[in-house]
């Protein structure tokens, strides 16, 4: 709730939502698996570091953040569909690796279940680094095949990750021209303001008053001397 952005991060009143924009943040991009505080964290901290000073650069901070903040779940996300493959990626490893004398079954069954075990049976994990490192293989051996086997999930997840990307920094961009835009109408008012200055009334009287006294003494001298 936009009513309920209290925010407990370190510098958390350095730079406050003013109220006219809390709206903005009446719904977060927070799953019901990620921690609510953690984005008014990043929120606060970018605020800061940006400090938006009019609506239109609070709502671009927003894109900001939220950009920033699916980034950081896609790059988790990348770890979540590695790890899903490890078992498939192990047995795929064993399966090329297993000698026939050893085959109880088949190939692929017998690679399923020591793959099955290396997840339960600490003994038979030991067993299967052992007999990995006979063929110069190691865990990152199946990490590796496990990224080849979602190969094209990752990659799909890169694109998304360069799209937000793209987002996030074209907020950045607007903000600076936003700024760029108040700058220069700064500028071309107080100019004109200042072109005007010379024209005031007030900075010509001393001048006119100068010479009116100049004036009457010189009549004063006239007319002594004619007496």
């Amino acid at each position: 709730m936009a009513d309920d952005l209290e925010i407990s991060a370190p510098g958390a009143k350095e730079w406050p939502i003013p109220p006219e924009f809390r709206h903005l943040f009446k719904r977060l991009p927070v799953l019901a698996t990620e921690v609510r505080q953690d984005y008014l964290e990043l929120l606060q901290s970018m605020a800061c570091a940006i400090r938006p000073e009019d609506g239109v650069e609070w709502a671009l901070l927003k894109t900001i953040v939220d950009n920033s903040w699916e980034m950081l779940r896609y790059e988790r996300s990348k770890a979540g569909i590695i790890d899903g493959a490890l078992k498939e990626a192990l047995t795929n490893v064993l399966c090329s690796i297993l000698e026939e004398s050893t085959i109880k079954v088949s190939r692929e069954q017998d690679a399923r279940e020591l793959a099955e075990d290396w997840f339960n049976d600490p003994a038979t994990r030991e067993e299967i680094l052992k007999h990995l490192n006979d063929y110069q293989l190691d865990e990152d051996s199946i990490i590796a095949e496990a990224i080849r086997i979602r190969s094209r999930e990752l990659e799909q997840i890169e694109r998304m990750l360069a799209s937000k990307e793209a987002r996030r920094s074209f907020a950045r961009r607007e903000i600076d021209y936003n700024r760029e835009r108040r700058r220069i109408q700064y500028l071309t008012e107080n100019e004109t303001a200042a072109k005007r200055l010379p024209f005031i009334a007030a900075e010509q009287e001393p001048i006119l008053t100068a010479r009116s006294r100049v004036g009457d003494e010189l009549d004063t001298q006239v007319q002594s001397r004619g007496k």
